[in-house]
């Protein structure tokens, strides 16, 4: 199978790892590269530690030798000194999020890395168009974590109409149904998330797996009051507060988050303290760090590794209501690429003359 996407990554199927908070860990990237799509490292949740993320990187690089990537979030403060990591270990992809990857673009040109750019909205993936992104992960509204607004079916062919530059196509995204029907909205491949989160090789703990197993479509909500960006997570207590005051976290809890979520990245004192006071002075919408934002992923670090399914974040798309099984990557995989064509026979029989 070979679209743009398998030419420019170098892989067999064009299907990428979304990049997902403390899920896309070195084990379930190289399960998916091996299998023949394209793993995404999320750096974000590594460490604050610009050794800790070579050492991710390298753990990977013992477990396949196939392409991966590694994902920069534009707000972590770290960002610059990840990105100079990705090019000493010779990544030569990496997708940039939530915020704007211009000031990363020309040095990543000038280090001969390719730039991916995740985002949710046409405005945003044509101005990345125009300044010379080599790709974009465009996410619907139904897919889990952080999102924008419009649904896939409505997004992606916008998107193909106006930007010619290599499309990914994200959120719904599952089985040989989704990926070829994303292809023939003119996405060039697809990015999964919470198909690969429900799998063996990922790290979400057991008794949330459980909970994406028996959700619906209808058991999703998605709201920015969490982290100040609009994110899907499944219903629980700490969603259903959110829900019904229509308010985020308190003081307290922004400056208790902030101090377990520095011990956890290894953050320096010093660090945390300017994001302190921008934390007064900043909305919550900016896509600069601040702590506004820390008490939303400390509760999707409580989900993903303390396992509390009733107060973490549980980030997750609607998609899950289609996945009733937790199978191995390579699994989804092989029942993604050989069905495809079955599908699309199966929609030319119903297309009469």
């Amino acid at each position: 199978m070979k679209t743009r996407i398998t030419e420019l990554f170098e892989v067999e199927y064009p299907i990428v790892l979304s990049a997902m908070m403390y899920v896309s860990v070195p084990k379930l990237v190289a399960a998916v590269s091996n299998a023949g799509g394209f793993g995404l490292l999320a750096s974000a949740t590594v460490s604050n530690s610009e050794e800790e993320v070579r050492k991710a990187i390298r753990e990977v690089r013992e477990m396949t030798d196939k392409p991966f990537g590694v994902n920069i979030p534009m707000l972590l403060p770290e960002r610059f000194k990840v990105a100079k990591v990705c090019q000493e270990e010779g990544i030569k992809v990496v997708n940039t999020s939530i915020g704007n990857p211009a000031e990363l673009m020309g040095w990543a040109k000038e280090a001969r890395m390719k730039v991916i750019h995740t985002c949710g909205s046409l405005g945003h993936a044509m101005k990345l168009a125009k300044h010379g992104i080599d790709g974009v992960i465009v996410a619907g509204s139904e897919g889990g974590g952080h999102t924008g607004f419009v649904g896939t079916m409505v997004l992606i062919p916008d998107v193909a109409d106006k930007v010619k530059v290599p499309i990914i196509a994200a959120g719904g995204i599952a089985d040989a149904r989704s990926l070829a029907a994303a292809l023939c909205l003119g996405a060039d491949g697809v990015a999964m998330g919470t198909r690969f989160a429900m799998t063996q090789e990922s790290p979400v703990p057991e008794n949330i797996k459980q909970r994406m197993v028996k959700a619906t479509a209808d058991d999703t909500f998605a709201s920015d009051m969490a982290t100040g960006f609009n994110a899907r997570a499944l219903v629980n207590d700490y969603v259903k507060r959110l829900m019904t005051y229509r308010k985020g976290a308190s003081s307290w809890e922004k400056l208790l988050s902030a101090i377990r979520l520095s011990r956890k990245l290894k953050m320096r004192a010093g660090d945390m303290a300017p994001l302190g006071r921008k934390a007064l002075t900043r909305n919550a919408e900016s896509t600069e760090f601040n702590m506004n934002m820390v008490p939303g992923f400390e509760r999707i670090r409580r989900a993903y590794q303390d396992a509390d399914a009733d107060e973490g974040f549980l980030l997750c798309g609607q998609v899950a209501g289609r996945c009733d099984s937790i199978p191995t990557v390579k699994e989804v995989m092989l029942s993604v690429v050989s069905n495809v064509q079955a599908v699309v026979d199966g929609a030319s029989v119903k297309i009469r003359p």
